[in-house]
């Protein structure tokens, strides 16, 4: 089931609750505390407001989809929930703490962007180490729970990551996201260049996160 929160400027939110949907929750029970919202965003650009007046909360298990058209905001909304863009107006809360309008201190979000930044010289499992040495996480500690098998990659550890196809660099780019566990993940069109089987994989995890205690905000999903 979905629900429409509010939209602004033709960028609407709809709800899949895994744990807690807002529709069907019990009427006794009060709704979850938000991981991190964004509360009255309003975003200009260049000829009129891209997002007017936005309203949202990622909630523990609760997966939210953002659609809408080309331009109209999915991408940027994304980026002011993660702190890595500032708003014209409206606010950031994680944890109950106001996030710096300078960001200067990021909210705990494992961000995806839309086009990959993999270094294409490296083999998969070289990456996989980068990403998790900046985490400071051991690289042993790291194959203890290979994030590779999660996404049907364990079979492409040794491979070049120039010669994988646009799909599976997708699928390592998401693997070296979820190596540290974090209350919420927003991931801008994480569905772009996969097949049918990836997909199943990606929605096979994400269910996983989610009912593990994970909020997760997608993008064209």
């Amino acid at each position: 089931m979905t629900k429409l929160l509010r939209d602004g400027c033709g960028c609407f939110v709809y709800v899949d609750g895994m744990t807690a949907n807002q529709d069907s929750a019990v009427a006794s029970s009060p709704p979850l505390p938000a991981v991190v919202g964004a509360y009255d965003i309003c975003f200009d650009g260049a000829t009129a407001l891209i997002l007017k007046n936005v309203t949202i909360e990622l909630r523990a298990g609760e997966i939210l989809g953002l659609a809408g058209e080309s331009g109209a905001g999915k991408t940027l909304l994304l980026e002011i929930l993660t702190g890595l863009t500032r708003p014209l107006l409206g606010e950031v809360v994680c944890g109950g703490k106001v996030i710096d309008s300078e960001g200067k201190e990021l909210p705990p979000i494992g961000f995806l962007p839309q086009h990959s930044r993999l270094d294409e010289r490296l083999k998969v499992w070289q990456w996989i180490e980068y990403r998790a040495a900046l985490e400071r996480i051991p690289a042993d500690e790291v194959w203890e729970n290979n994030p590779l098998e999660m996404f049907g990659m364990a079979d492409k550890r040794n491979a070049v990551i120039y010669d994988l196809a646009e799909g599976e660099r997708r699928l390592v780019d998401l693997a070296a996201l979820f190596i540290t566990p974090r209350p919420a993940y927003a991931l801008d069109m994480p569905l772009a260049h996969l097949g049918d089987e990836q997909r199943d994989c990606l929605h096979r995890a994400l269910t996983a996160l989610a009912q593990a205690g994970a909020a997760i905000v997608v993008s064209d999903a």
